[in-house]
């Protein structure tokens, strides 16, 4: 069996899948297992020991020309030819891949029909209502794993998430080699102009110095998820530096990308509220408060970043999926509404200690929130910034 997985989307979906290569290569000891990705999370899959190769997806910038269209479906047929394909599987992602497995005489091309493409074009399908959220994401996606009779019963699917996983392989990981520098530079960056105060009128992040205990919050997310509120996520880390004396040694680092700039703003529209509000506190706030736009860096540098973090907060985002893949111990902030739950996205992986926080709310919305016509809303201001910094102190003083 040579099969390719297609899960050419999201950094947190794709760590969601990786399980399934371990799987097969666990009941088909000399099965090939080839993943269809995007560029961005390709370094999720180098030294992998469960995955022998992945195809770059590459969409082409003039998706309407018939003849880039032609020259890209060409050139990822030729690819599944040259891996000798024989099982196609859709997990998640872009279909142009089905339609080129569909031109191919494979013995499988198949996946979940949650989709009215995917029910056109795959040959062979499951229909998973997710949206019931049964099962974890993680596990809807083993499920599919049927298509090639690996079963679970009920009972065993449940069990797997206590199963040890391999979603990342660092002890060989390129990641583990990437240059101290390359995260200096980014570190050392040039704050944004609105963050210009300070008793030495320096604009700059202090050095960050690599001994430094850290902590990583990534505040962003992408999509229609509900989030903790942004300015939340400051007043967490200025709790922890100003009123907690076992962290005094820790930086702070919020990472982002661009897309999380929303996110972003209202943290320095806080930190320069409190700046101004609290002169006598600002040349410590700014010593243990770092910026770090992950785009800089890229995603090798930015895992061995997060590799070495001693906690992570952040919310339902690939980031903490990343997190917990590593086995950064953390706490994760999520939705109440069914189908955003951390019963179907939350961390999944064994690999760290983590704990979920939720609004301590019954919700009635399913796919979304229903704003004033709910008695709790807005429900995740809920969460209290008292009761985070409790756990992340309770949680750093136990892995000191």
């Amino acid at each position: 069996m040579r099969i390719l997985i297609n899960r050419s989307d999201a950094i947190g979906d794709t760590l969601l899948t990786l399980p399934l290569a371990q799987i097969i290569k666990e009941h088909y000891p000399q099965a090939k297992v080839y993943f269809l990705i995007n560029q961005l999370t390709a370094p999720l899959f180098e030294n992998h020991p469960y995955v022998d190769g992945t195809i770059i997806l590459s969409l082409p910038k003039k998706i309407f020309s018939i003849h880039s269209l032609y020259y890209f479906l060409h050139s990822l047929r030729n690819a599944l030819l040259e891996y000798k394909i024989d099982h196609y599987l859709y997990v998640g992602g872009s279909h142009f891949p089905t339609l080129v497995a569909r031109t191919l005489p494979l013995t499988l091309v198949g996946g979940h029909q949650n989709s009215f493409l995917g029910f056109v074009l795959l040959k062979t399908g499951m229909r998973q209502r997710r949206s019931k959220v049964k099962l974890h994401e993680a596990l809807y996606n083993i499920k599919l794993l049927e298509l090639i009779d690996i079963y679970f019963k009920e009972n065993e699917l449940h069990e797997l998430k206590n199963k040890k996983f391999m979603p990342l392989y660092l002890d060989n990981q390129v990641v583990t080699q990437v240059n101290n520098q390359e995260i200096d530079f980014a570190l050392s960056h040039v704050r944004p102009l609105t963050l210009k105060h300070g008793d030495d009128g320096d604009s700059k992040n202090h050095q960050f110095i690599w001994k430094d205990n850290y902590i990583i919050i990534h505040p962003g997310m992408r999509g229609h998820t509900l989030n903790w509120p942004a300015e939340n996520y400051f007043y967490l880390v200025k709790k922890l530096i100003l009123e907690e004396e076992k962290m005094k040694d820790f930086a702070f680092i919020f990472s982002y990308t661009s897309g999380d700039m929303p996110y972003i703003q209202p943290i320095w529209n806080a930190i320069n509220a409190t700046l101004d509000t609290l002169p006598t506190s600002t040349k410590k706030l700014r010593e243990h408060i770092f910026f770090l736009n992950g785009e800089e860096i890229g995603l090798r540098a930015y895992l061995r970043l997060l590799q070495r973090a001693k906690f992570f907060v952040g919310p339902s985002t690939g980031t903490t999926h990343l997190a917990n893949a590593l086995g950064v111990d953390l706490i994760a902030l999520y939705s109440p509404i069914k189908v955003q739950s951390a019963k179907r996205w939350g961390p999944f992986f064994t690999n760290s200690h983590f704990q979920v926080l939720t609004p301590p709310v019954s919700c009635a919305a399913h796919f979304y929130c229903i704003h004033s016509k709910c008695k709790n809303y807005p429900c995740m201001h809920k969460i209290k910034v008292e009761t985070v910094a409790q756990k992340v102190l309770q949680a750093v003083i136990r892995c000191l």
